[in-house]
């Protein structure tokens, strides 16, 4: 089972989540959920190596928005999502 470490953020501030595995894994879809509804949507779908790159999107149409966000991935059992600017529609 993942962890998912989610640290406390200030509106207007940059917030990184971590979601750290045992093991090491393929790769990892970062999901959004709304508050006010059971809606989910994919931030975006993130492989540890595809094609012989790594840390990359699965196709470029699942990338996460490069204006509301940034990723990492420090390893094949650790992936890092920045929300760049962190308001209150981002509850959820």
């Amino acid at each position: 089972m993942p962890t998912l470490s989610v640290p406390a953020v200030i509106e207007g501030s940059q917030l990184t989540l971590t979601c750290q595995f045992s093991e090491g894994t393929l790769g990892i879809t970062w999901i959004s959920r709304s508050n006010s509804s059971a809606m989910e949507y994919a931030v975006g779908v993130i492989y540890n190596s595809l094609n012989n790159k790594s840390c990359v999107p699965l196709d470029p149409e699942f990338e996460p928005s490069v204006t509301l966000y940034s990723y990492s991935c420090p390893s094949s059992s650790s992936h890092t999502l920045t929300i760049k600017n962190v308001t209150s529609s981002n509850r959820g």
